[in-house]
């Protein structure tokens, strides 16, 4: 099962970190919800469905961050932010730990017309290892981007087996890359982000105090504001 529709725009952004669920909690915690902002630390037995659901509210800058161990021993990161900051979070875990990375960025290109609602969308695949951390190229890596109406197509690092090739020279640059080759990929690397079993029943929360201004908004209104439909 796919937990990638349901839980938009959540799953947009996914870092999965080569270290135990508690050292990358050690790791984030400290660097982007420090104890005098920090409201709580919950460790969970529940569902990756369960988890992602109390996401919400969802917008604050690192309201929340969900990490999760996955069946093999990885941990993989989210947060609740509209607006990605999984990134960084995700090579400054695996660089303070010493360990390899990967981010998956899977966004669809919803911008209206007047570019006041919706998303400019994009797809992005990254590997690091401790020889290639976020200042430099990475390992391998893939990037599709809707900048402001334009797009751009990137590819890093060492050619991989499972690659098409082919497809990174069609006409369209925003074909070169689809939805279906990064899913593919993700798995060919070991990391099917967006399979439910992935995931075990093992987590972490990390939430930060919120200010009286910072509300956020629900999954549903979410979907409205980026004009998300489930069968994207």
């Amino acid at each position: 099962m796919d937990i990638y529709k349901q839980f938009q725009p959540v799953t947009w952004y996914i870092g999965v970190v080569e270290a135990s669920l508690y050292a990358v909690a050690e790791s984030i915690q400290p660097r982007y919800i420090p104890n005098d902002k920090l409201k709580d630390i919950r460790h969970e037995t529940s569902t990756v469905d369960k988890a992602l659901a109390i996401m919400e509210p969802l917008g604050p800058p690192h309201g929340k961050f969900l990490l999760i161990k996955t069946r093999d021993g990885r941990t993989a990161i989210f947060t609740n932010t509209l607006f990605e900051v999984v990134e960084l979070p995700t090579w400054n875990a695996a660089e303070d730990l010493g360990v390899s990375g990967y981010y998956v960025c899977r966004v669809p290109n919803t911008i209206s017309r007047d570019q006041i609602s919706g998303a400019y969308g994009g797809r992005k695949l990254e590997f690091r290892t401790p020889e290639t951390p976020f200042n430099q190229e990475p390992k391998f890596g893939i990037h599709l981007i809707n900048d402001a109406g334009r797009w751009y197509f990137y590819r890093y690092g060492e050619k991989r087996s499972f690659e098409d090739e082919q497809a990174y020279k069609v006409f369209r640059k925003r074909d070169r890359f689809t939805v279906e080759m990064l899913v593919k990929y993700c798995r060919e690397l070991g990391i099917p982000v967006y399979d439910k079993a992935w995931y075990s029943n093992k987590c972490i929360i990390i939430e930060r105090n919120l200010r009286p201004n910072e509300q956020g908004i629900s999954y549903q209104e979410a979907a409205v504001k980026f004009r998300i439909k489930q069968d994207m």
